[in-house]
């Protein structure tokens, strides 16, 4: 083949054009300006060309469909515990904080701790029986216990007369059931009950008469009752 060509540029369409010149210049002109990809067509009626090829259509490629996500598991309900469980647990964990906690037919009845006790004709709280009424708030606040009403009962010693320890009973009370409130326990949930000197824990004398004092500071208290549903 003759090394001199008529070669045709068609910018648009991809035919190279040119003068009569050497092939090889040519070809050099092509690489250098990034037309190498050319094949030659010599039955181009104006004579022969390189034509650049025509690159075969890219592949469709159609994405793969993302997973679905998994669903995220319902949480399990925590078990509904019955009357009986929900006394147990109250029991366990207040006698724990180191109050006395026993069942009865109305509920839990809880203690202060012994050391901890009103002064005779009194009804202030000290700062160790705020610290202690708080905690016995944050335990009837719990889930299990939310729904328990909570009786709150003074009562006194037998020493003095009977209407001034009935009527010292009910401030004890109702100071006790302002701390409660105050450590967030709903108001709607206390029964505020007094009893003065009727309902003594301990005897306040011996047989002879002597009095006790240690159980005449335990008798000046107040009880409190996490009662069960219905009572």
């Amino acid at each position: 083949m003759n090394n001199l060509l008529v070669v045709k540029c068609y910018e648009n369409n991809g035919v190279i054009m040119s003068s009569k010149v050497d092939i090889k210049l040519i070809l050099l002109c092509f690489l250098l300006t990034g037309c190498s990809n050319l094949e030659l067509n010599e039955n181009f009626p104006d004579g022969p060309v390189y034509v650049k090829k025509t690159p075969p259509p890219a592949p469709i490629v159609i994405p793969e469909p993302e997973p679905e996500p998994e669903p995220v598991p319902e949480p399990e309900p925590e078990p509904v515990l019955s009357v009986a469980q929900q006394n147990s647990q109250a029991i366990g964990a207040l006698t724990s904080l180191g109050f006395e906690a026993e069942e009865s037919d109305k509920g839990v009845i809880v203690y202060l701790p012994p050391n901890i006790h009103f002064e005779r004709g009194g009804a202030g709280i000290s700062l160790e029986a705020r610290s202690k009424l708080a905690e016995i708030s944050a335990e009837v606040n719990k889930d299990y216990l939310l729904a328990r009403k909570i009786e709150v009962s003074g009562h006194s010693d037998t020493v003095g007369g009977a209407e001034i320890n009935l009527n010292i009973s009910k401030q004890r009370a109702e100071t006790a059931a302002e701390e409660l409130v105050f450590s967030k326990v709903a108001q709607t949930r206390l029964i505020v009950t007094w009893f003065g000197e009727e309902r003594p824990r301990f005897p306040d004398y011996t047989a002879a008469g002597v009095p006790i004092p240690n159980n005449q500071a335990l008798n000046r208290r107040v009880e409190f009752t996490i009662l069960n549903p219905g009572s």
